[in-house]
């Protein structure tokens, strides 16, 4: 009845308020929002600052939920905050974060701004440090003078500049490594309310990362996570709904853990997606949906995140949610597979030695296992 009431008021409401309403209605009820803040973000459809956090390809994690924290691999140059933030080795706890829109600063003469830089333009030092940082656009790649701008700059009240610096120390990037003055200085941007320095900051405590002066304590990171998700920092919501879930820094609370897992999903961190579809699945802290579950582990399973994948395909494969279509599933585990999870190989073996959603091929079974 939505559907028919909707379709005669169209031709007289906005382009972007029909496609919302349209979602709101879907009959496939998998398709649909998952939360009223998507309703919300897609209603506002504000432009973000492009953030630069740090990055890399996360690995499967074999106990579903509890892998933060990622190999190092490939670091990629995206927007505008420390990417050279590495993660942490795939034993520890963190899951790494979203590539972001790519940042460049705006041309011009680059004698100019330096000069502008001198007289205490914070933002125009930024910039200059952005350019050092990466090369390009005439610059030549230099970490050291990167260093020496993002300094000024930070010391001129830009945060984004402090956390950048806080890289750089954290690293040996440009500057001598020293944990210590890392901490400082993603404090400071942590203070200024720049929620990737207090991620960073809280990362610093995690014990791969802290040493040299810093003593690793879960209680810090607790704390910092929870100032990071108050500045509605996706990723460090879901970190401190791990921290919740396994009782870590705090008593054991897995309802607490399920709403912290679909507020980072809410702020656009799609682990965290899947996270809140494993808690939907069995009904960990939340009340069993598995539809619900479904509509997370296909935003967690797109272009930009590929940690649902396996999990709507385990869903698909048994009709739990939704309909069952063994092709589909088919495409779900191979799309895990590709992006290096494992068990997404496993089930899609299963499903060559079968026939069962694509053609039976014994061969090509082997192969996946």
């Amino acid at each position: 009845h939505g559907r028919f009431v909707l379709d005669g008021l169209l031709p007289s409401l906005d382009e972007k308020l029909v496609s919302v309403l349209r979602r709101m209605v879907e009959p496939d009820v998998s398709k649909r929002y998952a939360t009223a803040r998507d309703v919300v973000r897609d209603l506002e459809s504000r432009p973000q600052p492009p953030p630069k956090p740090p990055v890399a390809a996360a690995p499967p994690a074999t106990d579903r939920r509890r892998v933060w924290a990622v190999g190092v691999g490939s670091v990629l140059l995206v927007a505008w905050a420390a990417t050279r933030h590495w993660t942490h080795a795939a034993t520890s706890s963190y899951v790494a974060s979203d590539a972001a829109t790519t940042y460049a600063p705006p041309t011009s003469d680059h004698a100019d701004e330096e000069r502008a830089c001198d007289a205490g333009d914070a933002s125009v030092c930024f910039d200059v440090a952005y350019r050092y940082d990466n090369g390009g656009d005439g610059v030549t790649l230099d970490y050291a003078r990167a260093a020496k701008f993002y300094e000024r700059a930070c010391n001129l009240g830009n945060a984004m500049a402090c956390n950048n610096l806080g890289v750089d120390y954290e690293r040996g990037t440009g500057v001598a490594t020293n944990k210590l003055k890392a901490l400082e200085l993603y404090r400071g941007a942590c203070d200024s309310k720049n929620a990737f320095g207090c991620r960073n900051l809280a990362y610093l405590y995690e014990p791969d990362d802290a040493g040299a002066g810093v003593k690793p304590d879960i209680t810090p990171a607790f704390a910092i996570f929870s100032r990071g998700c108050d500045l509605e920092d996706g990723q460090s919501c879901n970190n401190l709904g791990w921290l919740y879930e396994d009782g870590q820094g705090t008593p054991k609370d897995l309802k607490k853990a399920a709403s912290l897992y679909l507020l980072a999903c809410d702020h656009d961190y799609l682990y965290g997606c899947r996270n809140g579809g494993i808690a939907y699945e069995p009904a960990d802290g939340v009340e069993r949906d598995e539809r619900r579950a479904v509509a997370l582990f296909k935003r967690a399973c797109g272009e930009k995140e590929k940690s649902g994948c396996l999990e709507l395909g385990r869903m698909t494969l048994a009709g739990r949610g939704t309909e069952a279509d063994p092709s589909r599933a088919a495409d779900a585990f191979q799309t895990a597979c590709d992006d290096g999870w494992l068990e997404g190989c496993d089930e899609l073996g299963r499903l060559y030695a079968s026939g069962k959603g694509v053609k039976k091929s014994g061969a090509q079974a082997k192969k996946l296992f």
